[in-house]
């Protein structure tokens, strides 16, 4: 099974953050400050280290020069940082992940560039094997707002962003891991939702799961941003 350290990890941090609002009309929310001159960069990019990882690659857009000087190669975090820029045309979650390496890891870790997890991501890499393509982490009744798209049956997850069925009890949490094979066999289109193909791999019980008990914060909207702040000034 892949470990953190030998497991590459994309943080898709290139979204143009508009429910922000005037926020984020000077800077990508992957730089918004938080707290003691501390940016979320700081806060993703240390919890990212304490996980174990060591290569990043950071998949960006909006302002995305900005990131780059901001974190540089990675080394005061401890972390090998490359960059993969978004192109003219958009390319959306799967596009942006089949163009960040040229030729994909036997393993990948998918981390989204607005969120702070709870998790041990080496629990999700064990669930990493030969059986499946991917491995999705699944949340149980999630905080309010966020619209339940995903199941488990039998152990494994039904998953869809698009059509989500009513009675569904949890989200996607927001760390994956892909297979080669799995980021090979996604469609050529752009944009392309990397929703959609694990809705396809789901279907045919070809995705792990892994069960995570704590909530997640993000910097999605000011209202989470505020709670993010109030919860890291008590840490």
């Amino acid at each position: 099974m892949p470990s953190p350290s030998e497991t590459p990890l994309l943080i898709l941090a290139g979204g143009r953050a508009t429910r922000l609002r005037d926020l984020s009309d000077d800077r990508p929310k992957f730089l918004l400050p938080i707290r003691d001159g501390l940016l979320f960069a700081d806060f993703q990019l240390r919890w990212v280290k304490a996980q174990g990882f060591r290569e990043v690659c950071l998949s960006v857009g909006y302002r995305g020069e900005q990131i780059e000087a901001y974190c540089g190669d990675g080394a005061r975090f401890g972390l090998a940082i490359s960059y993969a820029f978004d192109s003219p045309i958009a390319l959306g979650t799967g596009g942006a992940v089949k163009r960040a390496f040229r030729v994909p890891p036997p393993w990948l870790a998918v981390l989204y560039g607005d969120t702070i997890l709870t998790l041990n991501c080496s629990e999700a890499l064990a669930r990493a094997t030969s059986d499946v393509l991917a491995v999705m982490t699944l949340l149980k009744d999630p905080p309010a707002g966020h619209i339940c798209n995903a199941t488990l049956l039998d152990g494994w997850p039904l998953y869809s962003k698009r059509d989500p069925k009513p009675g569904w009890r949890y989200i996607d949490y927001g760390f994956l891991c892909l297979s080669a094979e799995f980021i090979r066999g996604m469609p050529e289109t752009t944009p392309l939702d990397l929703s959609l193909p694990l809705e396809v791999a789901s279907n045919a019980r070809k995705v792990g799961a892994l069960e995570v008990p704590e909530r997640f914060w993000e910097v999605n909207t000011p209202d989470s941003l505020e709670e993010l702040r109030r919860h890291f000034s008590n840490r």
